[in-house]
């Protein structure tokens, strides 16, 4: 069955994190981005170069071993003469970008995931099989499936199609990129059995599995094959981004005039309780996440809560608010909210700095 989903966010510390002590290297590395995985995680160091750690059950740590777990950073070989620009790390497989917008996978690959034409486990980087003439812009790994933005904003999308997650309107896997000609996307995430994207004006679409809402449609239907309409509220102008996650999705929005105010706050769709709306009702319609305060049915609930920037996880999302805070909310049975509990957060829950960090 397929595995755990995960979308990826760039960051720059500003401590650099310590080399692996089993890699190639003892020199310090210095992020420039980084993807957290199913279980393990991706960067890139300032070099163009890859690095993993965490789980290696498939290769998915990509430094030509299988097996174990590693829990320092470990060297991804990298192809000759090959750096990277972009990385996105899946349930157990990951994807990057070269200079040359060329996509590069490896890991688990039994349902052609990979994009290379087979559906065998790679434990070092292989060459996605690329659409003529084309190059890509951004990639996302999901659970078992992989999409992309080629430069003439077609997506494609390649993998495990068992809900109609690839857009192509079947429900047949695929092992090489597949094209959705329906609109040009700007940006795209591949979430555990669904896919959601913005097309070149701001509008949201996604495909897949619906069983929860996560399609954020409002239709009752379990799966779409093809990409389908957010319904958004009539202020919301559009999407700058979005990602999808396990049953749930969620965007940043841009509103106008009277509604400006709404501009980079959260809005999230799909099963309840993951959504942030202080309440665990399932939603097939985009609805705010907010901050709010009190208790007994006295909560208050703010509106307008903008984020810089945010991630979404398998069941939980977390992001930098316009303040600087870290809000984060969803389940936490393992403390993924990060603020020292194992409490699940149906409400934009601060999570607590150390000391000197903003």
């Amino acid at each position: 069955t397929p595995d755990e989903v995960s979308t990826s966010t760039g960051y720059t510390p500003t401590e650099p994190a310590s080399a692996s002590s089993s890699g190639s290297s003892t020199e310090a590395i210095v992020p420039t981005e980084a993807s957290a995985g199913g279980a393990f995680t991706c960067e890139l160091d300032e070099d163009g170069n890859a690095w993993c750690w965490g789980s290696n059950g498939y290769g998915q740590l990509g430094n030509g071993s299988t097996g174990g777990s590693e829990f320092d950073a470990v060297p991804v070989t990298m192809p000759s003469g090959v750096t990277f620009t972009d990385i996105s790390a899946g349930g157990t497989h990951a994807c990057a970008l070269d200079t040359d917008g060329d996509a590069w996978c490896w890991g688990r690959g039994h349902v052609g995931q990979l994009g290379n034409n087979a559906s065998a486990d790679e434990d070092e980087p292989v060459a996605v099989t690329m659409p003529s003439g084309r190059f890509f812009t951004n990639i996302s790994a999901g659970a078992s499936h992989t999409c992309a933005i080629a430069d003439n904003e077609i997506a494609y999308c390649w993998g495990y199609n068992n809900r109609g997650q690839l857009g192509i309107g079947n429900t047949t896997d695929a092992d090489t990129p597949q094209p959705i000609f329906s609109e040009n996307f700007q940006t795209i995430s591949a979430g555990e059995y669904h896919t959601c994207a913005v097309n070149s004006d701001n509008k949201g679409f996604c495909w897949g599995y619906n069983n929860k809402g996560q399609l954020g449609n409002n239709i009752v239907v379990s799966q779409v094959t093809t990409p389908s309409n957010i319904e958004t509220p009539s202020f919301v102008d559009g999407f700058k981004d979005i990602q999808a996650g396990y049953v749930f999705s969620c965007g940043t929005i841009i509103a106008s005039g009277s509604y400006a105010y709404y501009t980079n706050t959260v809005f999230c769709w799909g099963y309840g309780g993951y959504l942030g709306n202080n309440t665990t009702d399932m939603s097939r319609t985009p609805v705010e996440a907010q901050s709010c305060s009190g208790s007994g049915g006295f909560e208050i609930c703010g509106v307008g809560t903008g984020f810089n920037s945010f991630s979404v996880g398998r069941d939980h999302t977390c992001g930098v608010m316009t303040t600087g805070a870290i809000g984060c909310w969803g389940m936490n049975t393992y403390g993924q909210i990060g603020d020292g509990t194992t409490d699940n957060a149906i409400d934009i829950t601060v999570t607590p700095l150390p000391d000197g960090v903003s």
